[in-house]
């Protein structure tokens, strides 16, 4: 069972400024109301052992913001990107659960994209130690690139499935984390709900 103290420590782990989704819960609001996490975790084991997620927090809203904030860019529409922001209580149970995984399913370590890190810098400071050593001892090295744009935009539910039952996930589980993605609405400004 998910415990409070997981809850406490991914709370901790996010921004106390994360933006709230459409139910306009925050953060700072679940600290609030549930302080001690009793109520968050009781409605996390629910929705664990039901392996139903409700739709009042799958709802999502989407905006759009700049990729570069200089005047002249703001006119440019291929310098906005869209965002899908959900629920709070999602993000925060959908951490408890990737918290879990990664446990449960170590990656390799020569793994770069899609995981917790400090950003790129790391595997630039990689890419330049390894670069260095190829010259200092006199040594052929292949690189390949992989446009950053391209590669880390998305991830298909589906690869997330077949990812979680090669790793021998149970089917409980996976279920569990299909319904997180099946049905996800986004509200786009004043509009009505868009199915995804």
């Amino acid at each position: 069972m998910i415990m409070a103290k997981e809850i406490s420590k991914n709370v901790k782990d996010m921004s106390k400024n994360s933006t709230p989704g459409p139910d306009g819960i925050t953060l700072r609001d679940l600290s609030k109301i549930d302080s001690e996490y009793s109520l968050t975790m009781e409605t996390f084991n629910l929705r664990f052992t039901s392996g139903m997620i409700p739709d009042m927090v799958r709802g999502c809203q989407t905006v759009v913001i700049p990729k570069l904030t200089r005047p002249e860019r703001l006119k440019d529409i291929n310098n906005w990107r869209r965002i899908m922001i959900g629920s709070i209580i999602l993000r925060l149970f959908s951490r408890v659960l990737t918290a879990r995984l990664a446990k449960a399913c170590p990656i390799t370590s020569w793994q770069r994209g899609f995981i917790r890190a400090s950003g790129c810098s790391e595997n630039l400071k990689l890419l330049q130690l390894l670069i260095w050593h190829a010259k200092r001892e006199h040594r052929e090295l292949g690189v390949v690139f992989i446009d950053i744009a391209k590669a880390f935009d998305t991830v298909s539910h589906q690869h997330i499935l077949m990812g979680l039952k090669q790793k021998g996930v149970d089917q409980h589980t996976t279920n569990l984390i299909k319904n997180i993605y099946t049905h996800i609405g986004t509200k786009d400004g004043e509009t009505d709900q868009i199915r995804i």
